[in-house]
Order: C-alpha cells, then sequence, then structure tokens
C-alpha cells in the first residue's frame, strides 16, 4: 500500500495531480518476481524525481547524504521557502536554465555545498575558502559581516533589498557585479578598498566619521526623505547609473561630485567655484549668498522664490519654474538671475515675476 506520510510529501512539493505516477516511477524495483508490482516506496526517490522533474516549494530542509544527489534541470522552479539544501557527502547539480528562489548558494572550489533561503543562514554555514553565491531577488533580514577567507558575490542581474541592514566586508571579500542591484547601493570605501554596503546616507556617512572610510558612493536608485550633511574631509560621489529622488524638505550638503549621467529629482544645485556644495529639494533652501543655484528640472514651488543679495539662480535651457497662485519669483538687489532658455509659468492671475 502506499505510504500516507510519502503521499503528502509530493503533493505539498508539487500540487498536480500526478502523486501515485510520481511513486511508481521512483519505486525500488526488486525484479519480475516480485508481488507488489512496481516495487517498493522509496521517499528520498520519490522526492528526488518530484523536484528534479517538476520543481515545487520545500516545506521542511533536506541534506544530502553520501550517494544521494538532487539534479535540477534548466526547466525546474525550486522556492526554498526559508527552507535550506545542503549536502554531507551528497552532490547538488544546477543545469543553467534552473531557477532557485532564492538563489544563494555556498560553493567550494565551484562545487555546491548548500542553498539557503538567506545571506546570513549561508554565510554561518559557510567556512573559509567558500564561496557564497547571490543571484535573482532576495533581501537583507540582520546585518551582514563577511568572515574571514569568505566571498560574498553578488551576481550579474541579482537584486539585493537592504532593507535596514547593512553588509561589512569584515575580514572576508565582497564582489558586485555592475550589473547587479542593491536597493539602496550606497558604497563606503576605505582608500581604495571596499568597507561596506549601507542602507541609508545617514548610516554610511556615521560609519565615515568613525574612521571606516573616506569615499561614499552612490549607485541605482535612492529614495531621499532626509536632510543630509556630507561628512567633512569625504569624498562623496553620484556614479552615472545614479537616481537621486528627493522628497519634499530635504538635501544633501557638502562638497560632492556628480557624474555625467546621474539623475537628480528634481536636479537644484548649489555650486560655488571649487564644484557643487549640494543638491536641494527646493530653490529656496538651494539659495546662499554667495553660491550659484542651477536648476535643471521643471519645479513647481507654492513659496515665493527670493535671489536675495549676492546671490545666483540660473534656470538652464530647457527647464522650467512653474508658480501656484499668488506666489512669484523676486530677484533682490545684488540678486542676480540668468534665463536664458528657461520658462517660467503661473497659474490663476497673479504675475510670477517682480523686481
Amino acid at each position: 500500500p502506499l505510504n500516507p506520510d510519502l503521499e503528502a510529501r509530493p503533493i505539498g512539493s508539487n500540487p498536480n495531480p500526478q502523486v501515485q505516477n510520481i511513486i511508481k516511477l521512483s519505486a525500488t524495483d526488486y525484479g519480475s518476481t516480485n508481488w507488489d508490482g512496481y516495487g517498493r516506496v522509496n521517499a528520498y526517490e520519490a522526492l528526488k524525481y518530484t523536484l528534479e522533474n517538476y520543481g515545487g516549494t520545500l516545506t521542511q530542509d533536506i541534506e544530502l547524504e553520501s550517494g544521494k544527489s538532487l539534479d535540477f534541470l534548466s526547466s525546474t522552479v525550486i522556492n526554498l521557502n526559508s527552507n535550506s539544501i545542503t549536502t554531507s557527502g551528497g552532490t547538488i547539480t544546477i543545469t543553467n536554465g534552473a531557477e532557485i528562489n532564492p538563489y544563494i548558494c555556498v560553493k567550494e572550489s565551484g562545487v555546491v555545498k548548500g542553498l539557503y533561503p538567506t545571506i546570513s543562514s549561508a554565510l554561518s554555514s559557510a567556512v573559509s575558502g567558500d564561496e557564497i553565491e547571490v543571484k535573482n531577488s532576495t533581501e537583507l533580514t540582520t546585518d551582514i559581516t563577511v568572515g574571514s577567507g569568505k566571498i560574498l558575490s553578488i551576481e550579474p542581474d541579482a537584486k539585493v533589498d537592504m532593507k535596514t541592514y547593512k553588509i561589512i566586508k569584515g575580514s572576508g571579500g565582497i564582489t558586485v557585479d555592475q550589473s547587479a542591484t542593491l536597493y539602496p547601493n550606497i558604497l563606503l570605501v576605505n582608500v581604495s578598498t571596499t568597507y561596506g554596503y549601507y542602507p541609508s546616507l545617514s548610516s554610511a556617512f556615521t560609519a565615515a566619521n568613525a574612521g571606516y572610510g573616506n569615499k561614499i558612493f552612490v549607485s541605482d536608485t535612492l529614495n531621499l526623505n532626509t536632510a543630509e550633511l556630507i561628512p567633512i574631509g569625504k569624498e562623496f560621489r553620484i556614479q552615472t547609473d545614479a537616481y537621486v529622488q528627493l522628497a519634499s524638505n530635504t538635501s544633501i550638503a557638502g562638497s560632492m561630485i556628480i557624474t555625467s549621467g546621474a539623475t537628480l529629482d528634481p536636479d537644484i544645485r548649489r555650486s560655488s567655484v571649487s564644484g557643487v556644495t549640494g543638491i536641494y529639494s527646493d530653490i529656496n533652501s538651494a539659495l546662499a549668498s554667495s553660491y550659484t543655484v542651477y536648476v535643471d528640472d521643471v519645479c513647481t514651488s507654492s513659496n515665493n522664490v527670493i535671489v536675495g543679495s549676492n546671490e545666483t539662480l540660473i534656470p538652464k535651457n530647457g527647464s522650467e519654474l512653474k508658480f501656484t497662485s499668488g506666489k512669484y519669483l523676486e530677484v533682490q538687489s545684488g540678486g542676480n538671475l540668468t534665463a536664458n532658455g528657461a520658462t517660467f509659468s503661473k497659474s490663476g492671475s497673479n504675475s510670477w515675476g517682480r523686481g
């Protein structure tokens, strides 16, 4: 008779009504003289056949002992569902095209040792000399420190949601492929060596102030919800592929490098003769004595914009400044406005500018 527990396992792994066929195909055949027809039910072979041919969602950890194996075919989709697949003498083979969710794999010299549901659990299992490969999508569940001799490799097209946690290089190593995405991607470098990745500018700036690094790089997408001050003496760079969105009343103040191709939303920059000294969510916050503010965007102001003495406002060619009803742009004595190619518009019947 069929083993009820065995029958439940393939059902949990594969909801398709093919359980009996799986058990028949995976049964241990004792020869033509055996009275039981297909042979004795084999729990390991039934689960192995199901996962290899149909994929499924794990409901428990799997450990492959010596002589046991799992070979995931190119069409297989496996959902780990907070469980792991590990080896203690057995083998795991993953064919190109097989989909493991999430794909967090511990390897030793290229040989798969285990598949894990989180980066932290993979690092805990790994030993010196192991590499932890991360592919497809995952998210951090705790702070990560890469231990001695271990390498954390964020592979091409991987997506890692940092949540509120950081990844610190520790005494191990970190590599992040250029096509991988960390959200957010805030890198702290000490001279030329990666120190770690942070979930916010404030956490990265705190680490830099503590002496852990002297360069902060922003890549990918950063949604800024706070006003930030770049640590004095630290290099801050917004990379080519970065998209920085500034919520209302936010800013990043201090000397910085904005690489060509980076996108600011809105693009309002305060500059001096030495370069960019801040980016802001609104024009009034950016305006300051002895500084020039460049606007290269479509901006709507619900407040009056006042260009004071020794302040300069330059809306770039193609930019547009919009004012809500009753609001205006005023250039006071000693202030400067250069607006060749910019567009000013208003709503209602009030003038947009005076002075």
